[in-house]
């Protein structure tokens, strides 16, 4: 069995987990946190209403923050991104996503296995390969990352 020899792990993972999970951006859940932005402006689905010109800044800053809070802040519905944790646990694991609904975190992952988001620039990288043990296994590496940071 593969998983016995496994010194770490890289899971990649985009909008498909995140979609299995029960994250969906219509259908029922939409319509139970966004009735009333379907029924005033006739959205089919989340997305439509982000790109919305809303008469008022409040009207604007209601979406979104409704939109952040159910996306960001309230553990998905499934069990993907438990089942997903349930196979890496107790393996050096990193996590790279696309996703930003922060559903890796609240499953209980901790911060020091990843989360590294790739959007439209090219991450950037860590040259001491910190996610395979501890991080006092940097050494120079990091102590180099953190001069260059300040100036």
């Amino acid at each position: 069995d593969a998983r016995l020899f496994t010194y770490a792990v890289v899971v990649g993972a985009g909008a498909g987990l995140s979609t299995a999970a029960g994250l969906a951006y219509t259908g029922p859940r939409f319509e139970a946190i966004f009735g009333d932005f379907i029924e005033k402006y006739h959205f089919t689905d989340m997305y439509s209403g982000g790109f919305y010109s809303f008469d008022s800044l409040e009207e604007h800053w209601a979406y979104w923050s409704r939109y952040i809070w159910c996306n960001r802040y309230v553990r998905a519905p499934g069990t993907a991104y438990d089942d997903l944790l349930t196979l890496v646990r107790g393996k050096d694991h990193f996590v790279l996503t696309t996703n930003v609904d922060h559903q890796f975190q609240l499953a209980g992952t901790p911060r020091t296995h990843g989360f590294t988001r790739c959007n439209h620039r090219p991450p950037k990288i860590d040259p001491a390969p910190t996610c395979l043990g501890s991080r006092s296994d940097a050494g120079p590496h990091r102590a180099r990352r953190r001069r260059r940071s300040r100036g």
